[in-house]
């Protein structure tokens, strides 16, 4: 996984320093996909990849990405949260059902969406919808966030808070950006 870091890093012409922090971020994520009993979590939980802005949790999640893609036969489905509310808002039903579908989503960014829309009178909460779609079919889901646990409360309440806790390994980077 750090080889697949670096080269992503080396592709998108990205000036970005590598600390130790993100290889032993990216060395317990190698535990949990590998189903390694060393893993410090809980296997069949998802990932929730956390920190401030400029930590590599993006690059962090196309990596897992392209991990997944090799090993499996179903391919992850990986979008921007943003993405993700022009999904509801547009009323894509192909896009949601491959979204509550997918055994694994990877989620990139959220907090960048509206956590609730309005169509026609009626609001929804794009995020909650799917996320709640998933943990009832008991199917892996991955997030990165800025977020905080009380900013997660906050946005998408203590019920999805709770349910984080419940299906995804936190994982936190906690250093200033390097970006450059």
């Amino acid at each position: 996984m750090l080889e697949n870091f670096k080269e992503l890093l080396k592709k998108k012409g990205v000036e970005f320093e590598i600390v130790e922090e993100q290889i032993r971020a990216l060395k317990k994520i190698a535990l949990w996909y590998a189903n390694d009993e060393r893993f410090s979590g809980d296997l069949r939980k998802g990932i929730l990849l956390r920190g401030t802005c400029g930590t590599g949790k993006s690059i962090i999640s196309t990596v897992i990405e392209e991990t997944i893609k090799k090993g499996q036969l179903n391919n992850p489905m990986h979008i921007s949260a943003t993405r993700l509310q022009e999904i509801y808002q547009n009323n894509e039903e192909v896009e949601k059902e491959m979204l509550e579908n997918r055994l694994f989503v990877i989620i990139d960014d959220l907090g960048t969406e509206s956590a609730k829309i309005t169509i026609y009178g009626s609001v929804i909460y794009p995020f909650n919808s799917m996320f709640e779609s998933r943990y009832k079919k008991g199917l892996t889901t991955i997030v990165n966030t800025n977020y905080t646990p009380d900013d997660i409360e906050k946005a998408y309440t203590i019920r999805i808070r709770d349910r984080f806790r419940e299906t995804m390994n936190e994982i936190v980077l906690e250093f200033k950006s390097l970006r450059k």
